[in-house]
């Protein structure tokens, strides 16, 4: 297939892969308005700030009313990974400037107590501010002719799944394993498909009413919060939690895939 591009230029490809994320534009120019979001009523705003004496090994999460929460997170590079969380239906806030978002969050966090000041002092001086309003990509198939999507593109859970790393790394892993059994692409495609599904069906099965229970809205919704986190971080209490609720992982038989690592990617696929 021939490929064109902004600058001009065009290529002939064999296959083109999709994997640029929640927000793909290619998604949208291939499959234009086939997915169908599942907001998951929640805006999170990341970004790294410098560190300081009261930032220990822990993770703190604080909650203020309204809906909102500040996270700070020491990491292994001497800073600090800071979130400034809203709990309420999108409103486009993803498509604002970054200029427009940094201004939202001031004005809706001004107020929110603990260290939200110092999160909001930091927000021009980061150079990795990233603003999104969670939503989950429902797509019906993940590839169209010679063009396949993965990754977020094609499946995103949000960081509320957990499993956004595993599934990425496993979609690629199968994609390129499908594409090494099966020298016609269309055929490679559909046969990743049918192997991820049912792993990014369960991903995708976060309730959406679990933004709003750990984010309350009153301050009698966060003294219950914490009641029943403090209440669920008793061992005993905590190991049964564990056995009732743990269950194996939903995940693609990866055993073909490992049978052709030692193997050569064909020169040319057809199809």
């Amino acid at each position: 297939m021939t490929v064109g591009f902004a600058g001009g230029g065009s290529e002939r490809y064999d296959a083109v892969i999709v994997a640029e994320g929640v927000g793909s534009s290619t998604r949208e120019r291939v499959f234009p308005g086939e997915n169908t979001p599942r907001w998951m009523d929640l805006t999170i705003a990341y970004l790294t700030i410098p560190r300081t004496a009261d930032d220990d090994r822990m993770w703190r999460w604080y909650n203020a009313t309204q809906g909102r929460g500040v996270s700070l997170r020491p990491d292994r590079h001497g800073t600090t990974r800071a979130m400034l969380m809203i709990q309420q239906p999108p409103g486009g806030e993803q498509d604002w400037s970054p200029d427009r978002q940094r201004a939202f969050l001031r004005a809706r966090f001004a107020d929110a107590g603990w260290e939200a000041p110092r999160v909001l002092a930091a927000l021009d001086k980061t150079d990795d501010f990233y603003f999104d309003v969670l939503r989950q990509v429902r797509m019906k198939v993940w590839s169209k002719g010679r063009v396949v999507l993965t990754g977020d593109a094609a499946w995103c859970a949000t960081p509320l799944a957990g499993v956004g790393t595993t599934l990425a790394i496993t979609g690629a892993y199968v994609l390129a394993g499908e594409m090494v059994r099966n020298g016609d692409v269309v055929s490679a495609f559909a046969a990743y498909e049918r192997a991820m599904r049912a792993m990014v069906d369960k991903a995708q099965g976060v309730p959406k009413i679990a933004p709003r229970v750990m984010n309350p809205h009153s301050r009698l919704g966060i003294r219950l919060l914490h009641a029943v986190l403090r209440a669920a971080s008793h061992p005993g209490l905590r190991n049964l939690a564990v056995k009732a609720f743990a269950r194996p992982p939903v995940q693609p038989d990866l055993s073909p895939y490992r049978a052709l690592e030692a193997g050569r990617l064909p020169e040319k696929l057809s199809g």
